[in-house]
């Protein structure tokens, strides 16, 4: 394949040809909470940024102002602000896109050099990825092969787990996190530094200082304090989390209202509680109530609550009194193993409400 540096500045094109790699200039700048820079260059003219995005085989965009070069890998940078109406402010920022055209004519408009085109990648779980232009943003859409979890988008401070047994979520943070580290990798790319500690499955978090080319694993255990920032720093930050089955709203701010979040069953602890600051790991093999129960195969803590006779109450009553001894409610009953215990006390009592809790500190 040809490369060739050629630039769309606002909306006069230099040169265009057939099958070639271009880097597409525009007025813009990425939004911060799904971009993740690999490098920062200490290049002045946005033409020199642009060329060193063109010259290395991970770049794919090039950030230009009048303070900073910051070069983006692919898969680490989703959503960039259309500023083609003027300057969001005084810093005059500029983005440059790495894309392929198979145009067979050229044009004079940004959009048909970006929107819908699709350029081949193939290395560190992609594909391709495909520019989408609107209004206000450009959208780049990646392909991802097999072996990529395709649980939504992992740079959101937010998971995406509508079909994942884990997923991850990530943020800036305000310095490195303390702790013990696993390993450390070479660092590529933000989302390859993520896929690695989603494939592992003792890892807990990835960190990454992103001026450094480490990548550093942390396992479940491993991590003693971390603080994330909204604001964008050089620190960022990967959870894997593990959502319940009936909820996935736990964010990086949600995490340090002192819930207890369970784990992946085979890690050695089975939940942790955060603060803001620290993390507090809970063992596995413990109930923190005397009278609740650890039951072979089946997770988390059981307590039985005797209720009197005759039972009158909503299934809404049950399940507040299992919310005020700290369990998460009314669940379905976990599989066979489960389906015996409850089966036991049914004689009891001819009504049976079952409270089940994944998180087995909280009885």
């Amino acid at each position: 394949m040809t490369s060739l540096l050629s630039f769309l500045l606002f909306i006069e094109l230099w040169k265009l040809t057939t099958s070639e790699t271009y880097m597409v200039a525009v007025k813009g700048s990425p939004v911060p909470s799904t971009s993740y820079g690999t490098s920062q260059v200490g290049i002045a003219d946005w033409r020199d940024c642009a060329q060193k995005c063109l010259e290395s085989s991970t770049c794919i965009l090039a950030y230009s102002s009048t303070e900073v070069c910051v070069l983006y890998a692919v898969g680490d940078v989703i959503q960039v602000k259309n500023d083609q109406e003027g300057y969001a402010n005084d810093k005059e920022e500029k983005v440059a896109f790495k894309v392929q055209s198979s145009a067979d004519s050229c044009t004079y408009m940004a959009s048909g050099l970006l929107d819908g085109i699709v350029t081949p990648y193939n290395k560190e779980h992609i594909d391709s990825y495909e520019i989408k232009t609107t209004p206000e943003f450009y959208t780049i859409a990646y392909t991802y092969d097999s072996n990529m979890d395709k649980c939504g988008n992992w740079f959101e401070p937010k998971p995406q787990c509508s079909v994942c047994t884990s997923t991850m979520f990530s943020s800036f943070l305000k310095q490195e996190p303390t702790g013990t580290v696993a390993e450390q990798i070479e660092f590529v790319s933000w989302s390859m530094c993520l896929f690695e500690c989603s494939s592992r499955p003792d890892c807990f978090m990835a960190a990454v200082d992103l001026g450094s080319n480490k990548c550093k694993v942390y396992n479940y255990g491993g991590v003693d304090q971390f603080e994330y920032s909204d604001a964008p720093t050089t620190f960022a930050g990967g959870l894997k989390y593990t959502p319940a089955s009936y909820t996935c709203s736990s964010n990086f701010s949600s995490l340090s209202d002192g819930r207890y979040v369970h784990t992946l069953t085979s890690t050695p602890y089975s939940s942790y509680q955060y603060n803001g600051t620290a993390v507090t790991w809970i063992p596995r093999q413990s109930c923190k109530d005397a009278d609740a129960h650890l039951y072979t195969g089946l997770p988390g803590c059981f307590k039985f609550i005797r209720m009197p006779w005759p039972i009158k109450h909503p299934q809404s009553y049950s399940t507040a009194i299992c919310v005020a001894f700290g369990a998460d409610g009314l669940m379905p009953i976990p599989g066979a193993g489960g389906y015996d215990v409850f089966y036991a006390i049914k004689p009891l009592q001819r009504t049976v409400d079952v409270g089940y809790v994944r998180d087995n500190t909280t009885l």
